[in-house]
């Protein structure tokens, strides 16, 4: 019922604030490499 409804949102919710937050990870990863890489 509702709360199914309720949690399933949640559950997306959560997925898509991971995605965003791995995707952020590994550009400030990648940033960090290639700066390393130009002052090296």
């Amino acid at each position: 019922g509702v709360m199914m409804g309720d949690m399933l949102a949640f559950g997306s919710l959560v997925e898509r604030a991971m995605e965003v937050l791995l995707i952020t990870l590994l550009g400030a990863a990648l940033a960090m490499y290639w700066d390393w890489r130009a002052i090296g």
